[in-house]
């Protein structure tokens, strides 16, 4: 995977008229959530993820000329890496964490330490990680992770200690659902995906693709470099794409026979999808 990541956040939010007056939540049994990821899609099983490394990925965003990329080679007891590097110097340390876009994750390893170049513009490192390298969290659970897109390597310098670069493993998300009568709320925010065309719930389950029911975003030309909300807004009956009524889609949802996909110049089938399911 070539392209350039990134996570994506989706709250879709269903209620019944225009809000609740009293200011509570929805009801446990009303609420849906999905988890958005590569893997999600059919006959999708990650295992190589190249991705961008650049200072606006960084909390807080650090403005520089220096960039670089990852490749990662997921194994089944080991993790393999390369990390080139673009205008940098005085590298000294590069770390894979797992975390979310937009928030400080937990290091898992070190892929880089030292001594630090006085300029890079090439390959940094080269190599491979066996279980006896993590540490925090065990290289099963960040193979895992890096698949869905919850990890990332982060590179430090001599005058950026806390870090100067950052790239996410691949493109993620999440979605948020709350059920009710006539009418669906949605809200959808994309973090680092370029060329975004449309975003939809679909009917199907997993491991299917299904028909799409409700366009909740849609830009012919490609939205690039979201970094947040996407698209905000609410369908009713007549935005539902075929026959289906509100009703009759509420049911699906609640039987956990629908999903959101997000759509990309690049990927017109679906870059990330997610299954809506009750939350828990």
């Amino acid at each position: 995977m070539n392209s350039k990541y990134i996570c994506v956040v989706i709250a879709v939010v269903l209620i019944a008229g225009c809000g609740d007056d009293t200011g509570s939540g929805p009801a446990a049994s009303d609420l849906f959530e999905a988890t958005l990821t590569v893997n999600g899609l059919p006959g999708t099983n990650i295992n190589n993820l190249t991705f961008e490394l650049s200072g606006d990925q960084m909390i807080p965003p650090q403005t520089t000329d220096a960039s670089g990329t990852v490749d990662l080679i997921l194994g089944k007891s080991s993790l393999s890496y390369k990390i080139t590097l673009n205008n940098a110097s005085n590298v000294n340390r590069a770390e894979l964490y797992v975390g979310a876009p937009n928030s400080n994750g937990t290091q898992a390893a070190v892929l880089f330490s030292g001594p630090a170049s006085s300029s890079m513009d090439s390959v940094l490192v080269d190599s491979a990680l066996l279980a006896e390298d993590f540490t925090n969290i065990s290289l099963d659970s960040t193979l895992v992770a890096a698949a869905n897109g919850a990890a990332y390597v982060q590179i430090a310098t001599l005058s950026a200690p806390q870090g100067l670069l950052r790239g996410q493993t691949a493109p993620s998300g999440n979605a948020s659902l709350v059920l009710g009568s006539g009418a669906v709320q949605y809200d959808v925010r994309t973090f680092v995906l370029d060329g975004i065309i449309s975003a939809t719930l679909n009917e199907g389950t997993p491991g299917r693709f299904g028909d799409v029911k409700v366009v909740l975003f849609e830009d012919s030309e490609g939205r690039d470099d979201v970094n947040g909300r996407l698209a905000s807004d609410v369908f009713r009956g007549d935005d539902i794409v075929d026959s289906t009524s509100v009703d009759s889609l509420i049911t699906l949802i609640r039987n956990e026979r629908t999903y959101i996909n997000i759509i990309t110049i690049d990927v017109p089938q679906g870059v990330i999808r997610g299954q809506v399911e009750l939350a828990d």
